[in-house]
């Protein structure tokens, strides 16, 4: 629940403003640490951990650090792309890293890309029968993250 809060408020950062407040990422990745350290410390099978965070509370570091190599993966892209890939997608999958660990959230980005791609599509299709310049055209990426995240959650 509480990732999908954080994808909620950054999706509609993203899609309005094409940024996103360092203090949103700073919140949440305060929260994901504090989960971490409260998983280590009393585990997390309690029925409000469960519904805050799902079923993530026995994730190895291993995983942890995989989670959060895939954000750092984009923060290198971000910058040997000079810009081209946001700074802040790569910094909102460190945070996510944080909570769902490696797997669910390389899921998350593939999946992420294929709904991005997918509406990038049909805005190329629909450009092309509109006769809309779409050289240039930049999609907010971090709208497509936040179903993709609800169905990682869910599964």
């Amino acid at each position: 629940m509480i990732i999908c809060m954080f994808l909620l408020a950054a999706a509609v950062y993203d899609w309005k403003c094409r940024m996103i407040p360092g203090w949103l990422y700073g919140a949440a990745a305060l929260e994901a640490f504090l989960w971490r350290v409260s998983c280590a410390i009393g585990g997390g099978s309690e029925p409000w951990k469960l519904f805050l965070h799902g079923n993530t509370a026995y994730l190895s570091a291993k995983s942890l650090i995989g989670g959060m190599a895939v954000g750092l993966f984009l923060l290198v892209i971000s910058k040997v792309s000079q810009g081209a890939v946001g700074a802040g997608d790569g910094l909102l999958f460190v945070i996510t890293g944080l909570y769902i660990g490696f797997w669910k959230n390389a899921a998350l980005l593939c999946i992420s890309l294929m709904l991005c791609s997918l509406w990038g599509v049909g805005i190329m299709i629909l450009g092309k029968k509109k006769w809309i310049e779409l050289k240039k055209k930049e999609l907010p990426f971090l709208p497509f993250v936040l179903p993709a995240g609800v169905w990682i959650m869910v599964i």
